[in-house]
């Protein structure tokens, strides 16, 4: 399985490292958002998890677009993507995985 930050450069189609610093802060940010959403903070940073890396990713995407419609779009799929995580089960604070 790749690297998050080589997950997210595929996606995005970047395929320099011009951008390596920019998009370690969003992945970053992405965390801590999902985090501060009510998910776990050991699963929130557990790259390997299909669920966040591709929370991760749209997040990214969210960020990194210029198109006003895809925003929103990835606006709306990100806030989905997170509130299904944060619920399900093993996945929230509560759920004694912090």
């Amino acid at each position: 399985m790749p690297k998050i930050l080589d997950s997210v450069k595929m996606t995005l189609r970047i395929t320099h490292k011009k951008l390596d610093a920019d998009l370690i802060e969003v992945i970053g940010a992405a965390k801590r958002e999902m985090i501060r959403a009510g998910v776990s903070p050991a699963l929130a940073n557990k790259d390997c998890d299909p669920l966040i890396r591709e929370a991760i990713k749209m997040y990214c995407r969210l960020q990194f677009t210029s198109d006003m419609q895809k925003h929103d779009r990835y606006s709306e799929a990100w806030q989905t993507m997170l509130d299904s995580i944060r619920r399900s089960k093993g996945y929230g604070w509560s759920d004694g995985n912090d």
